[in-house]
């Protein structure tokens, strides 16, 4: 395998859910959820897909290990387009994608223990197959992610929910995956902890706005050279924890609401909320393209 290939190549990624009309007769259609989504990967990096609720980070994050199957687009692994794959050949190629779910309460077995959950995908996959040696390599996990080898024999409504995060960052990392998908992983953990952990995972930064690509470009540059309308406005609505300079910055303020996904505007989808959106926003769709070295921006005026 060439080493300078990306690990991971997500190319016009699209995938739309079909709505009924409902028993009193309301709109049936497409929801795009996702709509020509586009990145690479390369091994040992990081990449963080930010944006409101509801603007396709967790349905793409689900695509790409084929828990959802895109509509359209190809997602590459390792050179091998999953979205061709059948599911005892995903089967195959699991062992090395794993995710750490939003949630980690209703993502563990409230029947296992912790130690079993963390030991589980090390049988299952013959990664270790003697006792002894999987209760070692379960000790061993749990240290690395800041739990006690006693953790090992409690179940998970008996942990905090930071504890229970650690559990399934722990069962992700146990079976050495060359991919993890992360949604959320920092929810339950205390407001401290998660920006040292955001800290570390973050060497890209992607922003979405109903289900598309707005801006991506290293995490630095983002914070301190924002191009898109809309990732100003997201870095304007985090709070500085000095009174003087939040009384003195300026705030960018949205107005209206997100679009419905179901309906999504003509050209520019951002244009219903831009502060600087001119007519030409309402008819063209913007591309994703390189304003300064490796920053893109999908907006025509910047």
């Amino acid at each position: 395998m060439n080493a300078a290939a990306p690990l991971l190549e997500v190319r016009n990624l699209v995938k739309h859910f079909r709505v009924a009309g409902g028993l009193f007769g309301g709109r049936s259609g497409l929801i795009r959820a996702v709509d020509g989504v586009s990145f690479e990967l390369r091994r040992g990096e990081t990449l963080g897909l930010v944006g409101e609720s509801g603007c396709g980070k967790t349905t793409t994050g689900r695509c790409i290990l084929q828990l959802e199957r895109p509509t359209s687009g190809e997602v590459i692994f390792e050179g091998r387009d999953l979205t061709r794959l059948g599911e005892d050949e995903l089967r195959a190629v699991r062992r090395k994608m794993q995710v750490i779910f939003q949630d980690p309460y209703s993502s563990l077995n409230p029947r296992m223990t912790v130690g079993q959950i963390i030991a589980e995908p090390l049988a299952v996959h013959g990664i270790v197959t003697e006792r002894r040696s999987r209760a070692q390599r379960v000790r061993d996990l749990l240290s690395h992610v800041g739990l006690l080898p006693q953790h090992a024999d409690r179940y998970p409504h008996q942990l905090s929910g930071g504890q229970r995060q650690r559990v399934g960052i722990a069962r992700a990392l146990a079976v050495e995956p060359a991919l993890i998908i992360c949604d959320e992983p920092v929810s339950a953990l205390d407001v401290s902890i998660q920006a040292q952990i955001i800290n570390l995972l973050s060497d890209r930064v992607a922003v979405m706005y109903l289900g598309k690509i707005v801006e991506i470009t290293d995490r630095k540059s983002l914070y301190d050279v924002p191009l898109h309308p809309y990732t100003k406005a997201l870095l304007s609505a985090v709070p500085i924890p000095d009174p003087v300079l939040e009384a003195q910055r300026e705030r960018v303020v949205l107005g209206g609401e997100v679009p419905s996904p179901l309906n999504p505007p003509p050209g520019c989808v951002f244009h219903p909320r831009c502060p600087i959106a001119v007519d030409r926003c309402r008819r063209e769709v913007p591309e994703l393209r390189e304003i300064r070295a490796g920053h893109r921006a999908a907006c025509i005026l910047a």
